[in-house]
């Protein structure tokens, strides 16, 4: 039975269901929605009043949904859609008779004779309607709903976005009537088709067991969902408000701004080319994501339209182009909305065992809210028909009005919707991170180059420019790499994120990482996560200063130093007098001097005296000299050193010379103390350490030891006793010898 497809049975059989999308949207701007029927209306001579009172039927007949949806259920959905579909097109394929009724039995009586094509036609309409929801939740599998609205969206624009185009060329500036006769035609061969495709889709068997006759306690029970009535109430407030202000747009873009009929119907096929170019995405990041960051953000960005509505400017050549920007922006914006507020229904809020009443009753209300947009629409251009005039940029018209109320009811939509349960999704305020932070277009184009990566070079680059985009959209193929079969993959993964942006999900990945038994990707993660510095990780480096591989001990250790948590400080103590490996003293001393650990400089002096390796050293002395203060400097003193030490610590004891030579710093007379800074600033200057080390020798000893700080006060015998044994062969003494003299004097 249909019921009982897998979901790769289901997905085999969607494209008769796409192909049906295809030619009912054909089918539908050629007889009845968009800007033809509406200019056909005119045409004819009908009224504002009349063409609001026809507007208004279609959505009202809504209202039938909650009684038609059981008896659907029963007599099974694909059959009664599938009839009333039929009758539909047969019953609309007597509008070709409406300008003969018109011109043989008055404009009243053509009037009549549309309302009541109209009528049937909706009610039809609406019947098939109230089965083809719930049939869609048979035959499109949960997982994909997202991204099938959004293969449904493409096609459909792109099918909409033709049939405009098409028409707008054969209608012309000035169509005649008979022309809008041959497209009735034209639809309704395309409305036979449908049909046809439609009744080869799967799914849509009778359900016995559903009611025949709906209960008033039946159609009404999903009211007593909170989140229903809220869900509701948004919905109805934000169709109002758009229909109101849209459903005349092609008069008001005609008469008003001053485009011709061809160019009218035109624009409608710019809002289907941007749905075209964005639809996939927003499926997609629906999917992915969650439906409510994307209702609230994009229906927020909706009240652009009626803003652009009042300032475009009437009868101007800038006025077409503005226009065509306008409706194509707000194709690039709609799917966001429109698939989401879908997403949100079929897959948060119905529940599968009352989904025919929710769904009833959220036909019902669209119909009811889409009812009374055109009703309010014609009335509020009647009663403000002498409206005209600027203020500043906007344009003021009978039409203001209707913008206005578009603006606020949109507004007050995006608040209610937002007012809704997360149901997983991600909050609306991290989803503004997607959008403002970093590089969201990069972040895009390396997440799609990432799932067409085959080779593991190009997925290494794909990881690493998904970091570099510091955009939270890749965070998911970010977290996936941490786990790829390649280890490269795997290290590159962990070393990227670490130059990502903070964020709790990366930091929750790489502490998980860092409790495999993998050393290398454990070590990396550990410095990756004193990259991010997200305290969060400071209890799980703690841990890995008792592993048993030296390397995870060191990189812990490293980390919690760039942390800065000092917390951790007699951890890090008790393990540096505890190992015996330098490496890991090292790494220790290094956190240190990023925690200020002063106490630790009298051992860190012994362990630079014992250190052999030249690298070890040079580490141990920059943890002491940070330690001093004014780590900066430290850090500048010793690359200038690496690339010209000898004019480096020259300029330095030139520099120190006033300082020096204060009377409460010196022991001895500031004329012997000058020459000898003197003598030592011009023996570093020509490189000639053996001298220039007498006379630092004779410096340190001319100073007060009182004047300097604390620690200062314990560097500074140190340092002489290394310089008497070591001389100019570790040049790391000299350094701090230079650097203690400089930034350990207590201010004068």
């Amino acid at each position: 039975m249909d019921g009982e497809l897998s979901n790769a049975e289901k997905i085999r059989k969607l494209p008769w269901a796409l192909s049906g999308d295809a030619c009912n949207i054909a089918y539908f701007y050629l007889a009845f929605i968009g800007p033809i029927f509406l200019i056909f209306q005119d045409k004819l001579g009908l009224s504002k009043g009349q063409i609001g009172v026809l507007l208004a039927i279609a959505p009202f007949t809504g209202l039938i949904a909650p009684f038609t949806g059981p008896l659907a259920a029963r007599f099974g959905f694909k059959r009664t859609y599938v009839f009333f579909w039929s009758l539909r097109t047969i019953v609309m394929a007597g509008m070709i008779a409406a300008p003969w009724v018109v011109s043989t039995y008055g404009l009243e009586a053509g009037f009549a004779y549309v309302a009541c094509i109209v009528i049937l036609f909706s009610l039809f309409r609406t019947t098939g309607e109230s089965a083809v929801t719930p049939w869609s939740q048979q035959y499109v599998p949960p997982n994909i709903r997202g991204k099938f609205t959004a293969v449904q969206n493409i096609i459909v624009t792109s099918v909409s976005a033709a049939t405009i185009a098409a028409a707008s060329r054969f209608l012309g500036h000035s169509p005649p009537t008979s022309r809008f006769l041959v497209l009735f035609g034209i639809a309704f061969g395309f409305g036979i088709l449908a049909i046809y495709l439609y009744a080869n889709v799967s799914g849509g068997a009778p359900d016995k067991s559903a009611a025949s006759l709906p209960t008033p306690r039946t159609i009404l029970l999903p009211l007593k969902d909170s989140r229903f009535r809220r869900f509701l109430l948004a919905h109805a407030v934000v169709n109002v408000g758009w229909s109101a202000a849209t459903c005349f747009l092609p008069l008001f873009m005609r008469d008003r701004v001053g485009l011709p009929n061809d160019q009218v119907i035109l624009l409608d096929a710019a809002t289907m080319m941007g749905i075209l170019f964005t639809s996939y995405f927003w499926g997609w990041a629906n999917d992915r994501f969650g439906a409510r960051p994307f209702i609230v953000c994009c229906l927020a960005f909706h009240v652009l339209y009626p803003l652009g509505m009042l300032l475009i400017p009437r009868h101007s050549a800038m006025s077409n182009p503005l226009a065509l920007l306008l409706y194509f922006s707000l194709g690039v914006i709609s799917p966001g909305w429109v698939i989401g507020y879908w997403r949100y229904f079929f897959v948060n809020l119905i529940p599968p065992e009352h989904k025919t009443a929710y769904i009833s009753l959220n036909t019902a209300n669209i119909g009811l809210a889409l009812g009374i947009g055109p009703l309010l629409a014609s009335r509020v251009i009647q009663f403000s028909h002498n409206l005209s005039g600027t203020i500043g940029p906007f344009h003021i018209d009978p039409y203001t009005p209707l913008f206005v109320t578009c603006f606020v009811c949109v507004w007050i939509g995006a608040y209610l919707f937002s007012g809704l349960p997360d149901a997983g999704a991600i909050p609306v305020k991290r989803f503004k991170s997607f959008v403002f932070q970093g590089s969201p277009l990069a972040a895009m184009g390396a997440l799609i180059a990432y799932h067409f990566a085959g080779e593991e070079s190009k997925k290494i680059d794909t990881v690493r420019r998904l970091a570099e985009s510091r955009n939270p959209i890749g965070n998911a193929e970010l977290i996936k790499s941490l786990t790829d079969p390649s280890f490269n993959v795997r290290y590159e993964a962990i070393l990227s994120i670490g130059n990502a942006h903070r964020d709790p999900q990366l930091t929750d990945a790489l502490i998980q990482t860092l409790h495999t038994n993998q050393p290398e990707l454990c070590a990396a993660a550990a410095w990756a996560l004193g990259r991010i510095g997200d305290p969060v990780a400071v209890p799980h480096l703690r841990e890995m200063l008792g592993s048993r591989y030296r390397s995870i001990r060191a990189w812990g250790a490293r980390a919690l130093g760039m942390l800065a948590d000092s917390s951790t400080a007699p951890a890090l103590v008790e393990l540096y007098r505890k190992d015996t490996d330098p490496a890991v003293r090292a790494a220790c001393a290094a956190a240190f001097a990023a925690q200020a650990q002063t106490q630790m400089v009298p051992e860190l002096l012994a362990f630079l005296q014992r250190a052999e390796d030249a690298h070890l050293r040079s580490e141990i002395s920059l943890a002491i000299a940070t330690l001093l203060g004014r780590s900066e400097q430290a850090m500048r003193l010793w690359r200038r050193m690496h690339d010209h030490p000898g004019d480096t610590l020259a300029g330095v004891m030139l520099a120190l010379r006033r300082r020096l030579t204060h009377p409460r710093v010196c022991n001895n007379g500031s004329i012997e103390l000058v020459a000898s800074i003197e003598e030592c600033g011009r023996a570093f200057g020509a490189e000639d350490y053996p001298v220039a080390l007498v006379h630092l020798r004779k410096v340190a000893d001319a100073v007060r030891i009182e004047a300097f700080t604390e620690c200062a006060q314990v560097v500074l015998p140190a340092i002489r006793l290394a310089l008497d044994q070591h001389g100019h062969n570790r040049r790391e003494y000299i350094l701090l010898a230079v650097h203690t003299l400089h930034v350990g004097l207590l201010p004068c």
